[in-house]
């Protein structure tokens, strides 16, 4: 395919690649520890059930917020919620970890969005994180572009 590394024509690992929706568990990596919790998130993130958000906690520990992707908790086995360009900000689109009380990583976010692992994206933390979130796809992208 014509503009598309050979690396990406290749992706096998990825549940997409068969037009499934993206269970977490594929991308997860128990080794991610660069975005571990302060003490109140640490709280947030153990009252929180898999696949909820910040509606799901006491009065008392939410944070103002109008946006449903605050403090979101993934859950293993369901598709991902859609990463957007704000992936790292706490109060409009922080992940949690489903098992581990962590923030997701990049590294997660970009294996989610169908990247495969040895991609490299380059720049400080929250400009990746808005990379991630704001590109399209590959495997959706190769979607498209093998019916243009």
């Amino acid at each position: 395919m014509s503009g598309m590394p050979s690396q990406m024509a290749e992706v096998s690992f990825h549940p997409m690649a068969e037009g499934r929706p993206v269970p977490f568990r594929g991308a997860s990596d128990s080794s991610c520890h660069d975005r571990d919790l302060n003490e109140s998130d640490h709280k947030r993130w153990s009252l929180i059930p898999p696949g909820g958000n910040f509606l799901d906690l006491p009065t008392s520990l939410r944070r103002f917020s109008v946006y449903s992707n605050a403090y979101r908790k993934l859950a293993m086995d369901l598709p991902c919620f859609t990463l957007t360009k704000s992936g790292g900000n706490t109060y409009t689109g922080l992940f949690f970890h489903p098992t581990e009380p962590r923030r997701i990583s990049q590294l997660e976010m970009s294996r989610v969005g169908s990247f495969p692992s040895q991609f490299q994206f380059v720049g400080k933390r929250d400009l990746v994180s808005s990379r991630i979130g704001s590109s399209v796809p590959p495997l959706f992208m190769r979607a498209i572009a093998s019916r243009v």
